[in-house]
């Protein structure tokens, strides 16, 4: 999941097309440093990013993963929120946010709203 922070509309626009259709075959390099970086957690405390992930077992180094569910959360001013979301359809991976949604990001709708975009949500049950 990526989630872009966008400023304008021409921004929007940019970095919507980073993500076409016809780009589908992403390879997304992350860093070691940046996946030992501690992260809060919701119920407080740090773990390294990778060990969040809950899907990296074991401490990586410099890694490249392949993107096959893509989703997009970008997050727009709120006033162009307002007037761009009405007359837009987004792609099927795309979502949007007003900015100050995300400052609700441990409540419980935005949680649901997230947990929508999980891959999990594309099946009724689980195996």
């Amino acid at each position: 999941m990526a989630i872009e922070v966008c400023l304008t509309v021409q921004n929007l626009n940019d970095k919507r097309s980073r993500y076409i259709p016809a780009s589908h075959s992403l390879v997304l390099p992350c860093s070691r440093k940046w996946l030992i970086e501690p992260i809060k957690l919701q119920k407080g405390g740090l773990k390294p990013r990778w060990k969040a992930s809950g899907s990296i077992t074991k401490e990586p180094g410099d890694v490249s993963f392949p993107i096959r569910h893509l989703r997009v959360l970008y997050a727009l001013p709120n006033d162009v929120y307002k007037t761009w979301g009405p007359s837009h359809t987004p792609a099927g991976y795309e979502y949007f946010c007003r900015h100050s949604s995300l400052n609700t990001y441990w409540s419980k709708k935005m949680q649901t709203f997230l947990g929508r975009m999980s891959v999990d949500s594309q099946f009724y049950t689980r195996f």
